[in-house]
């Protein structure tokens, strides 16, 4: 349990920023509902998802925000993961400063929502109304965590506990168990089968 706690507070505590970003399809004066049926069927949400994890997105959030951070390190703290059944993709930030996650989350989702609007208009332009409207929102902008998400200090102790409580009980059983010392007279008769009628003393 000890090692456990020093453990875990040797580790760097890391925080979790979440956005929820919304997506919305109509579908066009033509009828052509190609857009809509990718986004409710998840190809699409899935799609916009990888896109919001990419690396060309992550320099563009590191540039904006003239963070000191390189855009590989900030792809493997970003995660989008989304949920076809309405529509949404939740993108979570890892990061050792909680502030810093909050301002990447919120950035990685305005720059996403304004690249799918500016592609809605070049569209527009071209078709008119004779295509399908995808549009993203931000549903839920990101908010500065107050408490890591690790390292779970409790939760190591506790599992260092319990771990060693069964290991010391398991020790104890495997320590009898190959201990073939005669303790008692008793002892002596069960495995000999026979009585014992006297005994010299140990002193």
């Amino acid at each position: 349990m000890a090692a456990a706690y020093g453990v875990s507070k040797a580790m760097t505590p890391m925080f979790r920023a979440t956005t929820i970003l919304g997506a919305g399809a109509s579908v066009g004066a033509s009828g052509n509902a190609s857009q809509y049926i990718a986004l409710t069927t998840g190809g699409l949400l899935n799609q916009y998802a990888k896109a919001l994890s990419t690396r060309t997105l992550a320099q563009q959030v590191s540039e904006a925000l003239k963070l000191d951070v390189p855009a590989e390190r900030l792809q493997g703290q970003i995660k989008a993961v989304p949920t076809t059944q309405d529509l949404t993709i939740r993108v979570d930030v890892e990061d050792s400063d909680p502030n810093r996650a909050r301002l990447v989350a919120n950035k990685l989702a305005e720059l996403f929502v304004k690249q799918k609007q500016e592609d809605a208009n070049k569209a527009a332009a071209v078709l008119g109304g004779q295509h399908d409207t995808v549009l993203v929102t931000v549903l839920d902008p990101a908010y500065t965590p107050k408490a890591p998400i690790k390292p779970k200090t409790k939760v190591n102790v506790a599992a260092a506990g319990i771990l060693g409580l069964v290991l010391g009980v398991l020790a104890v059983f495997l320590a009898d168990w190959f201990d073939d010392t005669l303790r008692d007279a008793s002892e002596a008769e069960e495995l000999l089968d026979t009585r014992i009628l006297a005994a010299i003393p140990s002193r």
